[in-house]
């Protein structure tokens, strides 16, 4: 919905909140991101003196998946980011981030991060046996009826998304496939 053209904060706050309605209706948020930027400036008896950086947000927003900040931080386990990556990874791994190596104590949690790509890892190697040991997932992995050796994982519940697994003679294996065509290896 649209923003009002000014938002006045209140004299007895230091905070406010300013309501972002989105509406995931626009196809073209599939597959581009948008930047909605936001400024604090000076009014009436308000003066806005702070540095620019800390008086200006911005929210990036879409209906597709974007780089997380701690995939960088993972980059060597994981390899370059990919949407299709991304997602197979929140489907294997249960979790929807990885610690974050800015944080100070985030040495403590780098043996639950080591978990989750070790897990993400054998499921990108063996997505039946995944399956076979997470039914409460409701994922299913097809064989494609075209006769090629390509299968299709996917949600019960969500049979239209699809994700393609090819078999690679080469490495007698097969691999997920990404947006661009390529192998999903880590």
């Amino acid at each position: 919905e649209a923003l009002k053209a000014s938002y006045t904060l209140p004299a007895d706050s230091g905070t406010f909140k300013i309501p972002v309605i989105l509406k995931n209706t626009d196809e073209a948020l599939a597959i581009k991101s948008v930047t909605l930027g936001l400024r604090t400036v000076a009014g009436g008896d308000f003066a806005a003196n702070l540095p620019l950086p800390l008086r200006t947000k911005k929210i990036i927003f879409s209906s597709r998946l974007e780089r997380p900040d701690w995939w960088g931080y993972w980059e060597s386990q994981l390899g370059d980011y990919g949407r299709i990556k991304h997602q197979l990874f929140l489907i294997a791994s249960g979790t929807v981030d990885l610690v974050d190596m800015s944080k100070p104590d985030s040495y403590l949690q780098i043996p639950r991060t080591l978990y989750y790509i070790d897990n993400f890892r054998n499921f990108l190697k063996d997505p039946a046996t995944w399956i076979a040991r997470n039914p409460d997932k409701g994922y299913v992995l097809a064989k494609k009826t075209d006769g090629s050796n390509v299968y299709e994982f996917y949600a019960e519940a969500a049979p239209t998304k699809r994700f393609t697994l090819s078999y690679f003679a080469q490495v007698n294996g097969y691999f997920f496939i990404d947006e661009s065509g390529k192998q999903i290896i880590i």
